[in-house]
């Protein structure tokens, strides 16, 4: 089975990649972007992706919601995953922590793990990259004065040495994953997550009285985001992600009631409440 995921093996897309598909045999599709994993999909090069949504540090990742909504191919989240974090700086065997010099990895990494750098290694050169494994994999034509921040897979895969362990800044770091499809499936058992868009129209209150009816009718909202129209100046579309114990009429009388338009982009089963 191929799953597309925005980096390289040994990525955390990688390893969220694996949990989410712990039963099935999976070929890796690496992708440099998320938009190129929507792309493997839409191109039937891949049947699933993989795909980061949120960070308990950084928030949303509003690239990936918009790819939700406007993609061509008709995506689904069938799944998600919260995957606890753990940044290791990565260099050769017999490098010590003192003779590191550069320090590569995603730019979001290297600011996880900000305050180990500035401590341990505050005249060492940060550079960027595009993923935290291929960081890792390119230390193999670096000086053994480098170093990559990335996971306990990616030095498992490319033979590194973990020099320091768990140096992100909050040890309490999630990120959350979907696992996504454009093929016809079953939504699986227990699934009582929705994931929808809505457009609402622009007038006063609007907003709070779809929430109240949300609430009345027992429905657990987990989060809202907004993101602005492309070509409407300050007007907002919403994703809401809530429980319902109900049917999909129901969700049909609600927004109707509200005079807004909606469109389901998952029904899976909660895993973050």
């Amino acid at each position: 089975m191929k799953v597309a995921i925005q980096g390289i093996a040994g990525s955390f897309h990688h390893e969220a990649a694996s949990l989410l598909l712990k039963n099935k045999k999976v070929e890796l599709v690496a992708c440099d972007d998320f938009a190129s994993v929507f792309n493997a999909l839409h191109e039937n090069n891949a049947t699933y992706g993989v795909v980061a949504i949120e960070n308990t540090n950084f928030g949303s990742i509003n690239e990936v919601y918009d790819l939700l909504e406007n993609s061509s191919s008709s995506f689904k989240i069938i799944e998600e995953l919260p995957l606890k974090i753990h940044q290791q700086l990565i260099t050769y065997k017999n490098t010590r922590l003192s003779d590191i010099k550069v320090v590569y990895s995603h730019p979001i990494a290297l600011e996880q793990c900000s305050d180990f750098l500035r401590k341990n290694l505050p005249l060492a050169k940060l550079v960027f990259s595009d993923d935290t494994a291929v960081s890792v994999k390119n230390l193999d034509s670096m000086p053994d004065v480098c170093a990559a921040i990335g996971s306990t897979t990616s030095a498992k895969l490319y033979n590194r040495h973990i020099v320091s362990k768990n140096i992100e800044n909050n040890h309490n770091n999630y990120t959350r994953f979907l696992l996504i499809t454009n093929k016809s499936h079953k939504d699986l058992i227990g699934a009582n997550k929705y994931s929808v868009v809505v457009d609402l129209t622009h007038q006063k209150g609007s907003l709070a009285k779809l929430l109240t009816d949300m609430s009345e009718k027992g429905f657990n909202l987990t989060k809202i985001q907004s993101r602005p129209y492309i070509n409407k100046p300050w007007q907002y579309k919403f994703y809401i992600d809530f429980i319902d114990v109900y049917a999909k009429d129901n969700l049909d009388e609600l927004f109707k009631k509200n005079h807004a338009k909606y469109k389901i982009l998952g029904l899976y089963p909660a895993v973050i409440e």
